[in-house]
C-alpha cells in the first residue's frame, strides 16, 4: 500500500490538516476531496507537506476522531458547511 503524507490544505479561507496519498501531496496542487458527508468539494490547495505514514495505518485509523466526536457532547452537524 502507498504511504500518506500529512498536509495542511486550504479552500475559500478554511484550512485543515489531513492525510493525502503521497502522489497527491505536492505543495500548490489543487485537490478534490470528499467531505464528512460524502460530498465532493473542489479547490483544496496543498500549502504544506509534512509527516509520512503507511497507508494501511492511515486507513485503519481514519475514523477514530468520528468515534470520539460521537462520544463527546458536540451536537451532530456542528461543523457542517
Amino acid at each position: 500500500m502507498n504511504d500518506y503524507r500529512q498536509c495542511k490544505i486550504v479552500n475559500n479561507g478554511r484550512s485543515q490538516v489531513t492525510w493525502v496519498p503521497e502522489k497527491f501531496a505536492v505543495v500548490g496542487k489543487v485537490l478534490k476531496l470528499k467531505d464528512d458527508y460524502g460530498d465532493w468539494e473542489n479547490g483544496w490547495v496543498v500549502l504544506e507537506v509534512n509527516a509520512s505514514q503507511p497507508g494501511d495505518y492511515v486507513l485503519k485509523t481514519k475514523n477514530v476522531w468520528k468515534k470520539q466526536r460521537k462520544a463527546s457532547d458536540l451536537p451532530q452537524g456542528t461543523f457542517k458547511k
